[in-house]
């Protein structure tokens, strides 16, 4: 029998994992949770953990509503569509390790329904909400979001369809509504990034300002009506066409958020990076530090390299020097580490 032949572990629930971790969609997620909470309508829950939803404050799209529902042990972010919801809920537990991310959608099936009470659901989309609701609050609390799929456990009518997507830390129930749950938090908060700061971003920003290649021409940031698409920028590139270009704050957003916030930053901190490692390095491996995971070689080596060049520069603050370090440097950090070390 050949030696060298090898078993292979690979199943639906390694690939679910590893494009969760590659992207880091739970971090990535409770991100935009947090930051949607200054930016979107929260709405405090009753004694009882229920909520009439005829006072309902919500942010308006085009076709569906994004809102926050919070009491002091629970928050929970919507996204409805109809009697379509995508939740998001956090638990309020002062341990770290028990606060667990909960994704997951409740649909209200109309096909399912007499045609009359079909038709109550037009004028109350929230029925089903309502009525489900003090147990769904129960279930974030306990941290116990992942049994829901029990009509025992959450018990509703035969016409409610629950489906969860993502429980805990790396508990993929659904690949499929973990990716369109993730598709829309992200894209919200794009547009409240969009509208809130990069808004502020060009106020500080100057006519004949660069970034990257790009040379401003115009800078708009009036904004009338809640009509975000009139700021924005007027540019063009230096070095080809010189055609130009207007990009609104979401497309500066989507497209040019690193040239915009760091490209001057970027041009500085990339050589410094490549010129000191070595001594980084070296210095992570004398140290008596041992390093339970990837991420705090990582974060270490940022947070020393950072000292230096705050050091021999300028003062920048933590999150921006390690929003600075590109992911595939990041990597090329723990493999430089585990080399050496070994």
């Amino acid at each position: 029998m050949d030696s060298n032949l090898e078993i292979f572990k690979f199943d639906d629930r390694h690939i679910q994992l590893g494009l969760v971790r590659k992207h880091n969609l739970d971090k990535n997620i409770k991100l935009c949770f947090d930051y949607l909470k200054n930016h979107l309508p929260i709405n405090v829950l009753d004694k009882d953990n229920n909520f009439d939803f005829s006072t309902l404050q919500f942010e308006e799209g085009k076709n569906y509503h994004f809102f926050y529902l919070v009491n002091g042990k629970a928050e929970i972010l919507i996204r409805q569509y109809r009697t379509h919801f995508t939740f998001f809920t956090y638990s309020k537990d002062e341990d770290y390790f028990k606060k667990k991310l909960n994704v997951f959608t409740i649909h209200t099936n109309t096909q399912k329904m007499s045609d009359k009470l079909s038709d109550s659901f037009c004028d109350d989309e929230f029925q089903t909400i309502s009525e489900l609701l003090p147990q769904l609050v129960k279930l974030i609390e306990e941290n116990q979001v992942q049994t829901m799929w029990n009509d025992l456990v959450l018990v509703r009518p035969e016409y409610v369809e629950v489906e969860l997507a993502f429980s805990g830390t790396e508990t993929v129930h659904s690949l499929d509504k973990l990716i369109f749950a993730c598709d829309e938090i992200f894209q919200m908060y794009l547009c409240k990034f969009a509208e809130n700061e990069m808004l502020e971003k060009l106020k500080t920003l100057k006519v004949g300002d660069k970034f990257s290649s790009y040379v401003i021409e115009e800078i708009k940031t009036e904004v009338t009506d809640g009509y975000y698409h009139s700021a924005g920028l007027k540019y063009y590139n230096s070095k080809f066409d010189k055609k130009t270009t207007w990009s609104d704050v979401y497309s500066l957003t989507r497209y040019h958020y690193d040239e915009i916030f760091y490209s001057d930053l970027k041009s500085k901190v990339n050589p410094f990076l490549l010129k000191n490692h070595d001594v980084i390095i070296n210095e992570l491996i004398t140290s008596e530090r041992v390093f339970m995971f990837e991420s705090a070689i990582v974060n270490d080596y940022i947070e020393l390299i950072r000292a230096l060049y705050n050091k021999e520069f300028e003062e920048i603050d933590r999150p921006t020097f390690f929003n600075l370090v590109s992911k595939e440097y990041k990597n090329f950090i723990y493999y430089s580490y585990k080399c050496k070390k070994d």
